[in-house]
């Protein structure tokens, strides 16, 4: 009959990874160009280590406010903090391209405004806002989103090569994000609605909870309309993976072991993605390989990202998400530990994709599985403290890792850290225990 259902799914999805690919999808693959241009400026009076420490400071600020942006989507909703972060976004990019002079003005204008910006625009905000609209199709709708979000890392790079190359002005980078940041306030005004609190859970974008597999057969006849007919049956579609239809409390969430442990999962991944962002160009340099080669490497990282988001990412409907997260990080120690110890490019491009691919399905299979097992009750508030979890580890690795550096001229002491970290985060993911269904 009616093929609205998915359309539905689909356009909230795109809707969604539009926003997603403005903001956050962005924001790093403009400063991956962008940043390292900015040392040969030398009225910045930048240095390596500086150039690091914004790194370091923005992965803080993805975590860091979490909670509280969480809070703010929960008592003002995903359409508010998405124009509230679109406009710190274009205030940092403007910023950036226009008044940044001094290491302190970098710092704060792309360590902290760039990253409050975009995890508000962006990531909390688009995660959250599908989170609260779909329940049997949210792995779905998560991996639509994701895909058309982190396209970024393939498409960005090379056109802010492109028009830096035109211009041999780094500022046009941070000119063109504040573009981008701009173009997120008419699709919220025009396109965003928060999900009312008094609808059901399971409908989605309106459609009642038959169009959404809960078949409802009424025994009695229609002509029968006396107090002695009977009540309708309820007969709901058996679930592939764990979802809850409880209202459960933010501080219960807190006090129950899974939280910590699906947060602790999802660190994994982003502690190794983090390492590859800020530390691969570096640690291959230093074991000899071309720079050339090392490029061609990082740009299929971001491709092979977006095979992960929807390869791995589709399954989240059909297998616990929790149980993939587990998976990829086990692919990632394999890759890790290659790249300690690279004596070929091949084994370059092998750690590079796997760790597009793991990363790519962990972006997606996370909150997926934040909002399968704890519901859409305090659904930002849940991802914001999950992300708080992340960046608190995830911003350590460049920190101890360019230690490291410093004191050895090698990174293999590094990755391997590194590895026992995703390792034991690993071990958190296989640890979820699921109650059982009725």
């Amino acid at each position: 009959m009616d093929r609205k259902p998915f359309f539905s799914t689909f356009r909230l999805a795109f809707l969604a990874g539009v926003i997603y690919f403005c903001s956050t999808g962005c924001v790093l693959a403009t400063a991956t160009i962008a940043n390292p241009l900015m040392l040969a400026d030398a009225d910045l009076h930048l240095n390596a280590t500086l150039l690091s420490a914004g790194f370091s400071i923005f992965v803080l600020c993805q975590g860091i406010p979490g909670p509280l942006i969480g809070t703010l989507i929960a008592r003002k909703g995903s359409r508010f903090a998405m124009t509230l972060g679109a406009i710190i976004m274009i205030g940092g990019a403007a910023a950036m391209a226009l008044i940044v002079s001094e290491p302190w003005q970098y710092l704060i204008c792309f360590g902290v405004l760039m990253s409050v910006g975009s995890v508000m625009a962006g990531q909390l905000s688009c995660q959250n806002f599908v989170g609260e609209w779909f329940f049997e199709n949210r792995g779905r709708a998560m991996t639509i989103m994701m895909l058309i979000g982190g396209s970024g890392a393939i498409f960005v790079p090379p056109l802010v090569h492109l028009l830096v190359g035109m211009t041999e002005s780094w500022q046009i980078a941070w000119g063109f994000v504040a573009v981008c940041a701009m173009l997120v306030i008419p699709l919220v005004f025009f396109f965003v609605h928060d999900r009312k609190k008094s609808e059901d859970l399971g409908m989605e974008e309106g459609k009642s909870p038959c169009e959404e597999g809960k078949n409802v057969v009424t025994e009695a006849s229609e002509a029968d309309g006396s107090a002695a007919a009977k009540p309708p049956v309820q007969r709901t579609a058996v679930q592939r993976v764990y979802k809850t239809t409880d209202r459960i409390p933010f501080k219960r969430v807190l006090r129950m072991p899974a939280f910590w442990l699906i947060a602790l999962a999802g660190t994994g991944g982003y502690a190794a993605y983090t390492l590859a962002v800020s530390e691969g160009v570096l640690h291959f340099s230093a074991l000899g390989f071309a720079q050339e080669s090392i490029v061609g490497a990082v740009s299929c990282m971001g491709a092979l990202g977006l095979v992960g988001t929807l390869g791995i990412g589709a399954l989240s409907d059909r297998v616990e998400p929790v149980r993939l997260i587990g998976g990829c990080l086990v692919a990632l120690i394999v890759g890790i530990v290659v790249a300690a110890f690279a004596s070929n490019i091949f084994m370059v491009y092998f750690y590079y994709a796997i760790t597009g691919l793991a990363f790519g399905a962990v972006s997606v299979t996370f909150p997926t599985a934040i909002a399968n097992y704890f519901g859409q009750t305090a659904q930002a508030r849940n991802l914001g403290t999950g992300l708080l979890v992340t960046t608190l580890v995830a911003s350590t690795i460049p920190i101890f890792s360019g230690a490291i550096f410093d004191a050895g001229g090698s990174l293999s002491t590094g990755y391997l850290i590194t590895a026992g970290i995703v390792l034991v985060c690993a071990l958190c993911a296989f640890a979820v225990r699921f109650p059982k269904r009725k």
